[in-house]
């Protein structure tokens, strides 16, 4: 294989070297961030460093959309647990355990790990 051409970038009157496409009809772009990139369905897409990974991430990303991540508890931005279901009536406390406001006191009914059994204390509770 004959070496990539380098392709000059000038930016804030450096003049920068970085290496070109591997092969003319190579489908992703040189990112100014070293990733290899696409813009896709109008949004940037990255798929890595190095050129041949790249390519084979971009190439796994057409075939089924985005790779598989491991399954993982569902886990929200705050670091609590999301809700088992839409219609789950507690809500996930700070404490770590699951809670509801009932008459504007925080109740709690018992840890993330057991959502069923802190759902059946609540319901007990709610039938009293």
């Amino acid at each position: 294989m004959a070496p990539r051409p380098l392709l000059s970038i000038e930016r804030k009157g450096i003049i920068m070297a970085r290496p070109g496409k591997p092969t003319p009809d190579f489908p992703l772009f040189l990112h100014a961030s070293g990733q290899w990139a696409k813009k896709i369905a109008g949004k940037l897409r990255y798929f890595g460093k190095d050129a041949q990974v790249a390519l084979e991430r971009y190439n796994v990303y057409l075939a089924g959309g985005k790779p598989a991540k491991p399954a993982t508890k569902s886990i929200s931005k705050n670091g609590r647990p999301d809700k088992p279901y839409k219609d789950f009536p507690l809500y996930a406390h700070n404490n770590g355990q699951w809670a509801k406001k009932v008459r504007g006191r925080t109740r709690l009914f018992g840890p993330w790990d057991d959502s069923q059994g802190a759902l059946d204390k609540w319901l007990a509770q709610k039938d009293d």
